[in-house]
């Protein structure tokens, strides 16, 4: 588990000013980060991989400036984010994975790409954490899902996105869009 520590109380397990790079693995097929405290980058590029799960506690923020991107790979378990946590960029890319079986769930809260795009890929559900405001806000969206979007306690997912795109294997997707939504031709 990642927390803050002990000196300065500034929220962060990580921090690497700049244009570093912040890479965390737990390579192991049973290993999970569970984030306790927040990680950033400067301007870099910021990289989560999990053999099992990835867990973002409440008030944890990912985030990142620039042109820096993030990833995000939960490879065999769940992804899920409290509803108060957010993952934050500002030019770069968002991509986040969870899960190898129907049953792996991506539950997220807050998530901001402001001139870039965000990518979902779960095996399993896509679920919104349970808060009232948009889930995903950025210039695009794709969602790629096993078994649906936005249904747990009909709560549909919200984004305030320029396009979205969607593919789901099984049962159905509920999505509410802040102001309309542009729906993209998914090949």
């Amino acid at each position: 588990e990642l927390t803050d520590g002990t000196a300065p109380a500034d929220g962060l397990a990580v921090s690497a000013n700049g244009s570093g790079r912040v890479r965390l693995e737990a390579a192991a097929a049973t290993g999970s980060v569970i984030l306790g405290a927040g990680v950033a980058s400067g301007t870099g590029d910021l990289t989560i991989l999990a053999g099992a799960d990835i867990e973002q506690s409440a008030g944890v923020n990912l985030s990142t400036t620039g042109a820096g991107s993030i990833d995000l790979e939960a490879t065999s378990g769940d992804f899920t984010m409290s509803a108060s946590a957010r993952i934050e960029s500002v030019d770069g890319d968002i991509r986040i994975v969870s899960g190898d079986a129907v049953s792996d769930r991506m539950v997220i809260g807050d998530i901001v790409a402001s001139n870039a795009n965000v990518s979902l890929e779960t095996a399993g559900s896509l679920l919104d954490a349970g808060d009232a405001d948009a889930e995903v806000s950025a210039v695009g969206l794709r969602i790629d899902a096993g078994k649906g979007v936005g249904l747990l306690s009909g709560n549909s997912l919200s984004a305030a996105v320029d396009a979205f795109e969607t593919s789901v294997t099984n049962l159905s997707v509920w999505v509410h869009g802040s102001d309309g939504i542009n729906i993209a031709e998914s090949n």
